[in-house]
């Protein structure tokens, strides 16, 4: 595929975003809750997408969180009888559990009102879990659940759920431009959490290894660390916080995610086993190789929405990926 069918590709998934969300919040209020309020760029490229798809479908957001200030009272209050969103990503099921206990928190306190859960990876590897979900589902009744990928729409079939295939908001965001030029041929972004795989370094000695996950000053970290049980414990202090840490939330995001274009920015090709690093490398027109994460959510959205451009090569063993990217190098020169 050309430049221009990968653009083309971009605008495709960018129009399919708001195929699916429009008919949604087109005009409504919106509460949008969840903030990525964590190290890991991809979660805040998510974020910053989604605000752009929101903005483009007219809907007004009239209130944020993450988990740390979320406050159901001030959230209804502000919400009105507008739609309440979930942050999108791949934590939904059990990898991720305190997340999805705060999913399914909020599907309790908003039983009755309009939630759309934003494009998620669903997985689940206990059944317990994957029946709590279920029953919070059926239990709130009014859930629209996108989905980023055909695996997950067999997912939300056992959950008894009726879904909508829906790209990641990521690429609401639509082309980007590097950074900077490139420093090293090769650069490798291996994931260092509990969604990596196997051990994953290259041999070759030329080759940039790194991760992205952004790590917060220290001081900015200390001070969290002393909120948190306040914030748990205090209504008020939450509402007061949350008129604060909102007005960031965008902020942050956006500088989480120029760290990450400055970082895929180095190399003239990529090998990752990162989803975003595949999104953001896609938007880039970075020629990329994409490897397996430890659940297979990776081979899952490449399969429904990227395999058919040139831009990416899926590999299936790690010890070829190098090779597979100067190929990658070659072919476009």
């Amino acid at each position: 595929m050309a430049a221009t069918d990968t653009v083309r590709l971009v605008g495709s998934l960018r129009e399919a975003i708001d195929t699916a969300l429009r008919p949604l919040v087109e005009g409504r209020r919106c509460a949008l809750v969840g903030f990525p309020s964590h190290a890991n760029p991809g979660d805040s490229a998510i974020w910053v997408g989604e605000r752009a798809a929101l903005a483009r479908a007219g809907a007004e957001v009239v209130y944020t969180c993450d988990e740390a200030i979320y406050e159901p009272r001030q959230l209804e209050k502000r919400l009105g009888d507008g739609v309440l969103l979930i942050q999108g990503g791949g934590d939904f099921g059990d990898l991720w559990p305190d997340t999805q206990r705060f999913r399914e928190r909020v599907l309790a306190d908003f039983a009755g009102y309009a939630v759309v859960q934003l494009p998620q990876s669903l997985e689940f590897r206990r059944a317990d879990s994957l029946e709590r979900a279920a029953a919070a589902l059926s239990a709130h009744g009014n859930v629209s659940l996108l989905v980023r990928d055909r695996r997950s729409l067999g997912v939300a079939e056992q959950l008894g759920a009726t879904a909508l295939l829906c790209p990641d908001m990521a690429l609401a965001l639509g082309p980007l431009e590097r950074a900077e030029q490139p420093v090293t041929d090769v650069l490798w972004l291996s994931r260092t959490d509990a969604e990596s795989g196997a051990d994953r370094k290259p041999g070759a000695e030329d080759v940039e290894i790194a991760d992205w996950a952004y790590e917060l000053p220290a001081a900015v970290g200390r001070v969290k660390a002393r909120l948190g049980p306040r914030l748990r414990r205090s209504a008020r202090l939450r509402r007061l916080a949350a008129v604060s840490s909102s007005r960031s939330f965008d902020a942050v995001a956006r500088h989480r995610v120029a760290y990450a274009i400055g970082l895929l920015s180095r190399g003239r090709a990529l090998v990752t086993d990162r989803l975003h690093g595949h999104i953001l490398a896609l938007l880039l027109g970075v020629p990329h190789v994409l490897l397996a994460e430890r659940h297979g959510k990776n081979r899952a959205f490449y399969e429904t929405w990227t395999k058919d451009t040139d831009l990416v090569l899926w590999c299936d063993e790690p010890a070829g990926a190098v090779e597979a990217a100067r190929g990658l190098l070659a072919r476009q020169a």
